[in-house]
C-alpha cells in the first residue's frame, strides 16, 4: 500500500478520464461519462485536501459546477456546450489526478475511494469545501 498503483492501472483510470474529457469537448457526451468525470473530479478532491488542505480549490469548484450545467442540460436534450475555461479547468484537474494515481501512494487513492462512497452514501450536494478566506 505504501507503492503507487501499478502503472497499467493508473494509465487505465487515465485514459478513460481523459477520453471522457474528449467526448464531452466534441459534443458527444452522456451521462455515463459525465459521471466518469465528477468521480475523477472528486477523487482528485479527496486527495488534494487530505495533501494540501482547503488551498487552491477553485479548479475543482469549477470543474464540478460545469459538470452540473452539463448534466441538467444533457437530462433537458438542451443545447450545451463546455467554456473554454471550463475545459482548461477540467484538464488542470484531469493532469492533477493522473499524477496523484501514478505518483502517490495507493492507500491514498483508496482512502480517497472510500471518501467518494460516503459522500455518495449521504444527501450532500457537494464535497467541496464551501468557499472560505484561506482558499488562495
Amino acid at each position: 500500500m505504501l507503492l503507487p498503483l501499478p502503472a497499467t492501472i493508473s494509465r487505465h483510470r487515465s485514459l478513460e478520464h481523459h477520453l471522457a474529457l474528449a467526448a464531452l469537448l466534441a459534443r458527444n457526451c452522456n451521462i455515463e461519462l459525465i459521471g466518469r468525470l465528477f468521480r475523477a473530479v472528486y477523487l482528485a478532491y479527496f486527495v488534494h485536501e487530505t495533501l494540501t488542505g482547503h488551498r487552491s480549490l477553485e479548479p475543482f469548484r469549477t470543474s464540478e459546477a460545469a459538470l452540473h450545467a452539463i448534466a441538467a442540460r444533457i437530462k433537458t436534450a438542451d443545447e450545451w456546450s463546455l467554456s473554454e475555461a471550463d475545459g482548461q479547468a477540467l484538464e488542470h484537474v484531469l493532469s492533477l489526478h493522473d499524477e496523484q494515481l501514478s505518483t502517490l501512494p495507493s492507500h491514498r487513492i483508496a482512502q480517497a475511494d472510500e471518501q467518494l462512497n460516503i459522500f455518495l452514501a449521504n444527501d450532500a450536494l457537494s464535497p467541496i469545501a464551501p468557499d472560505e478566506d484561506h482558499d488562495t
